[in-house]
């Protein structure tokens, strides 16, 4: 979900049957229906041909965008709180040895915000 893109669930055994109804639940994605404990070429094919070119494959797609937004602002806000409470560990008498936090940005060559201990 990281991506956006939907999901075509193909569930073999263990969670994966769960997992498939949930993502098919959510709404990110399809499931490939079983028949007689197996998988059907022509339900997959059926599955796929949904989410790439119906209608009801373009919702799927909108959803799994819109599912890849919040996970990506709810991700930004929990590394957020891990580096603020770094930063407090850093400047406390809980960590010997003079632990400092230095930020690079996209401006020194990074993809994005990222924190070292020194």
């Amino acid at each position: 979900m990281k991506f956006g893109v939907p999901i075509v669930a193909m569930p073999m055994h263990l969670d994966q049957p769960i997992n498939a109804r949930l993502v098919a639940e959510v709404g990110v994605g399809l499931e490939v229906v079983r028949e007689e404990e197996c998988l059907i070429r022509k339900n997959a094919a059926k599955v796929i041909q949904q989410v790439v070119v119906s209608k009801q494959g373009v919702a799927v797609k909108e959803k799994a965008k819109t599912l890849q937004d919040i996970l990506e602002k709810k991700r930004n806000k929990e590394i957020n709180v891990v580096v603020s409470e770094l930063h407090q560990l850093c400047k406390s008498d809980g960590v010997r040895g003079g632990l400092t936090l230095h930020r690079r940005t996209k401006s020194d060559g990074f993809t994005y915000g990222t924190y070292f201990l020194f």
